[in-house]
């Protein structure tokens, strides 16, 4: 073809149209593929971590307030956390227990005849404890009427400290012939928290 007929070719009005549509629809192809793909591919990207964004933050939400409702109720329990210090102390504290034990006695009228420690082994903090060893052994021997034993048992009982009747043995006998005595042997344990088995 020579250069005239190309030159007359083009000029024709259908020809042009369709270069330029044909020219249009390649350069609209790279610019789609090149340029609109790769910046929707980013969009749907940024949206997709922005959902994953939410769900992250309705979850640490979540969490915080859960955390905020245990902190206010630690603040409210804070001031009473003596009581558990008084139930469950870090030590055995063989001088309260044994405290305890007489202030029941002297509140109920039922005098205390015997009252034994069992020894405590006093072990190094490199030495964990088990839990057989975080309570201290009384044994002691009670005599009085069944009332007043019911009310040292009570008293007992109604103190802070935790304690556990182990065994008790019970022996009838005449006070005189109207009142009948009742002695009690009582094995009793009475419990602290050791820290070093928490750790």
């Amino acid at each position: 073809m020579k250069k005239a007929d190309i030159v007359k070719t083009m000029k024709n009005r259908n020809i042009r149209d369709y270069t330029y549509a044909i020219m249009f629809f390649i350069v609209s192809t790279f610019f789609a593929f090149f340029v609109i793909r790769p910046v929707l591919s980013i969009a749907i990207t940024i949206q997709r971590e922005s959902q994953d964004l939410e769900k992250i933050n309705a979850v640490y939400e979540k969490n915080i307030t859960k955390v905020l409702e245990l902190q206010s109720q630690i603040e409210r329990i804070r001031p009473q956390k003596f009581l558990l210090d008084e139930a469950l102390p870090s030590q055995p504290k063989v001088d309260a227990v044994i405290a305890d034990i007489q202030r029941a006695g002297v509140q109920t009228n039922v005098p205390i005849n015997s009252l034994v420690i069992s020894p405590i082994d006093i072990k190094s903090p490199e030495e964990k404890k088990s839990d057989a060893d975080l309570f201290v052994k009384a044994n002691l021997k009670v005599a009085s009427s069944f009332d007043n034993i019911e009310a040292f048992m009570r008293a007992v009982a109604q103190q802070r400290r935790v304690k556990s009747v182990k065994n008790v043995v019970m022996n009838l006998g005449k006070d005189s012939e109207e009142s009948i005595q009742l002695s009690l042997e009582i094995e009793l344990d009475s419990f602290y928290l050791n820290q070093d088995v928490l750790q």
